[in-house]
Order: structure tokens, then sequence, then C-alpha cells
């Protein structure tokens, strides 16, 4: 895939006077990321139209280039998470996205704000289905249903972390996935959902247990399916032996119920599904053990796609005719080499498989000052680029041989990840020369 633009969000690339540095500035949303893409306003959309818009939601969100947080005291930076704006340009593919609007902001002028109402308290978050208050809820995915609600969930994020964990946690400790809902045509105003069993319990999954494999998540429904598939990994990129993909269902009328949810498993010499089926990863990273970034999946052309960031490959799709059917090896993107701390690509849904339009976040930093603030890091890119290519390739990866003949690079990882891949692929080939990654 090749770079287009900056779709929202700061970059240091085009700085100065230029405007398509900062796209969403005229919305107060200047440094941001994620940009994770669902179809919306399906019941206006016009013939031969699968949605009226499509929206974008929004991780940490400031006025200014910086994405530290929490906000350096003496600043007002307007620190927001999620936002959600919207677009309906059918030209992306050469244009790009043109953002109309954003929830807060439905004419296309003042500030988006915050779409889910909680408090960013710190580190004094807990789980007891009374408040979904925490450092910040990062955004996941939302999805319209069939009755025109939207539901969307994000993770509530306890702590960031500076080092990984002796759990294998790399980026963020999480207490829950948050699941939301919003009954208003155009997705305008959102309200927690609550428990199926016990309306005073908000409803949320627990970082324990089947749950906490769901922590970052994506929502899908196929044409013609009943269910809602839910994609998951553990929280905060983990490495470990639990690293993977995880899938789970249950009828769209039945989201907030525990007891309406099946798990996807290999038990008994074959996959199955189950209440009571303790999860298998359906894909698993090409550095064994290594972490896994957000995932996101579209179904275009009645084919479903998944992109993710693979710490080895970089940003990678595969594809399957089902979400429990067998998946292609992965497709390379956009390499590691190309964008150095790239993260959470998404597909544009309106895109065809062999000419696709996808967000892909940076952010890089380096040491100074932020409105008389000395800080140890100031982002110079805190946005989400654009990206224009296939999903197919003639050639996917191979993680089928052993891992010393990958031809690893690691040219664009940060010592730590250096290290941590190459011992990772060592281990392996130790265990088993001939082992899959």
């Amino acid at each position: 895939m090749h770079r287009i633009q900056v779709s929202a969000g700061h970059s240091s690339e085009l700085a100065g006077t230029n405007p398509a540095a900062r796209p969403t500035a005229g919305l107060g949303v200047v440094g941001t990321d994620l940009g994770f893409l669902f179809e919306g306003g399906r019941q206006d959309a016009p013939p031969g139209q699968s949605s009226l818009w499509v929206g974008g939601l929004f991780g940490d969100t400031f006025t200014t280039d910086s994405g530290t947080c929490p906000v350096p005291a003496g600043t007002d930076r307007h620190w927001r998470s999620p936002v959600m704006c919207r677009t309906s340009n059918r030209d992306f593919l050469d244009r790009g996205i043109v953002w109309d609007n954003a929830a807060g902001a439905p004419t296309g002028e003042g500030m988006a704000t915050q779409l889910w109402g909680y408090e960013h308290i710190g580190e004094a978050g807990v789980v007891d289905g009374r408040s979904f208050d925490c450092f910040t809820i990062i955004p996941n995915d939302a999805i319209q249903l069939p009755n025109g609600i939207y539901v969307g969930c994000g993770f509530r994020v306890r702590r960031w972390l500076d080092a990984p964990t002796a759990d294998g946690r790399t980026m963020c400790e999480t207490l829950s996935n948050s699941w939301w809902w919003s009954q208003d045509p155009h997705a305008e105003v959102w309200q927690p959902c609550r428990h199926a069993d016990d309306l005073a319990q908000l409803y949320e999954w627990a970082a324990v247990g089947r749950d906490g494999l769901f922590q970052n998540t994506t929502l899908i429904q196929p044409a013609g399916d009943d269910h809602v598939y839910c994609l998951g990994t553990p929280g905060g990129r983990k490495a470990g032996g639990d690293s993977g993909i995880y899938l789970r269902r249950a009828d769209w009328r039945r989201l907030c119920d525990d007891r309406a949810w099946e798990f996807w498993g290999w038990r008994d010499g074959r996959w199955q599904w189950g209440r009571d089926v303790w999860p298998t990863p359906i894909l698993r990273p090409a550095t064994p053990r290594g972490p896994i970034g957000e995932i996101n999946a579209q179904v275009i052309a009645g084919t479903i796609v998944l992109t993710y960031v693979d710490i080895t490959l970089g940003a990678v799709a595969v594809t399957a005719p089902a979400p429990d059917a067998p998946w292609t090896a992965p497709v390379v993107l956009v390499p590691r080499r190309d964008l150095c701390t790239l993260y959470a690509p998404s597909v544009h849904p309106w895109s065809s498989l062999d000419d696709a339009f996808m967000h892909l976040s940076a952010w890089t930093r380096t040491p100074g000052r932020l409105g008389g603030v000395d800080l140890d890091e100031v982002p110079v890119d805190y946005c989400a680029y654009s990206f224009r290519g296939s999903l197919l390739a003639e050639d996917p990866v191979t993680v089928t041989e052993s891992p010393r003949a990958m031809g690893l690079d690691t040219s664009a990882m940060t010592d730590f990840e250096r290290a941590d891949t190459l011992a990772r692929i060592a281990a392996a080939c130790d265990t088993d020369p001939g082992s899959t990654p």
C-alpha cells in the first residue's frame, strides 16, 4: 500500500502552514489516533449503498499536537476519548477521507465532544458494574444492528506501562472491555450498556478468565447471519502463551446477556462452538509468543477482512469466507520500515478487496516543552495516516517454515522490541528447529 494523506490528527512531515498537516483541527481534533471505521445511517442509505456515512472512532484526542496524558498541570488541551467523526464522500480512494462533521459538532463546526460519558480519574478505576470511570477508554469498534441501534465497545485503561510487565503486557493494563449503545439515528448520543440480568449493572468484560482474552475487540455481522461475531485479543498487546486472536459470538438481540455468548475453540479433537468451550486462538503472531496490536474487521464483498499489526511483519491483512472458517496467511500491507511506529490498521468498509483505503496510526515523540511545561517526550506525529492499495497478494507471507528462514527486518524496531523478538524466535528454533511460528 502507499500513503495518500493525513486523515486526522497532526503530522510533522507536513507541519507549518500546510492545512493538510492538521485536517481535523476545525473540529478540535489536532492530536489523535486510531480512526476505527464503521458504517452508520443504514436506514437512510441511498439505493445500492450499504450505509449513508462511515464513522471514525478516535482515541485520546487533544486540541494540541501532543498525545501525552494525563494532561500536564497548567495546560488546557481538552482531553477526550473517544471522539467520533463522520464521512460520506464516495471518492475517498482518490481524495482521501473528507470529514463532514463529528458527534458534538453535527454541523461540521465547533469541537467534537467525548462520545461516551465517563470521567478520567487516573489509576483509581475499578470493576464494580456501577461506573466506567478510569484513566481513559480506548475505542475498539462500533456496529449498527438490524434494528438500527448502534453498539460500541472499548477497553478501560487502568494505567499505561513504561516497560513490559512480568506477565507479558507491553502497552497498558486494562480493567475491562466496556460496552455502549445509541438509539440516535446517526449515533450522536450514547449511554452505557446494562446487563440483561441486572439493569443496575453496567455491561463489561473484566480482564480475567475467558473475558480477559477479549479486551481489545472488533465486531462484525455477516449478511444473513443473526450472530454478531467478536474477535479479540488479551489486554495491553500481551505477549506470551495466550498471545493471539480469539473468537466468540452471540445473537445480535442478546449482546448484553452473558448466557448468549458462545466461544470458538478446539475441544475433543475438533473445532466447535459452545458456551462452556475455552477459546482457542484462531490466529497467532508470526513471532512465537509475540504481541499482536489493535485489530479491526470488516465485511467486504462477502469476505471477512481482519487487519492488525504483527510486531515482526508490520500492518497485515488476513481474510476468510466466515469468521469460523480457515484464514489466509497474512498479507503485509505496510511493512515496519515504512512507518516505524505503526498501529491500529482499519479498512474503509466501502473499499473493494483489490483497491482499498486504510487508516494506520503513528505516534513518534521527542524531548521538549509544551505549553510552557517540560515534558520528557512531545509527539511530533500523532495522527491517523491513510493508505491505498490491494488487500490481496499473489504471494502472501508464509509463516509455516522455521522462523530462521523469515528474513526478519528489525531495523524499524525499538531496542527492546528487537531484542525481545529475536529472543522469542531463537527460543522457538531451539525448541523445535522446524516449528511453526
